[in-house]
């Protein structure tokens, strides 16, 4: 995505609403649901499975969590750079 002119205080609400967003996910039970996948709380071919499959959904979630609030990071740097420069600068955002 490109914004030319960048606009210092597009990109700050934009990292506003990213943190939020990952602030929404972060907050999230999954501790919870790993502690209540046993055996009489499962789905799938084994016991065992169900919670490897939680484990890892856990963690991709929190990975992306983390990958958001660099995303908010990012912007925000990118708005210091474009009110520095009157918004002239061409930002692009990857």
């Amino acid at each position: 995505m490109t914004l030319n002119p960048a606009d210092p205080e597009q990109l700050r609400a934009r990292a506003r609403a990213v943190r939020r967003s990952a602030s929404a996910l972060g907050s999230l039970d999954t501790d919870g649901l790993v502690v209540r996948a046993d055996e009489s709380t499962w789905c799938g071919p084994t016991p065992q499975r169900c919670y490897d499959e939680l484990m890892a959904l856990r963690s991709t979630l929190r990975s992306t969590v983390d990958e958001m609030i660099e995303v908010a990071r990012h912007l925000e740097a990118q708005a210091d750079v474009a009110a520095q420069d009157g918004g002239t600068a061409r930002i692009v955002l990857s």
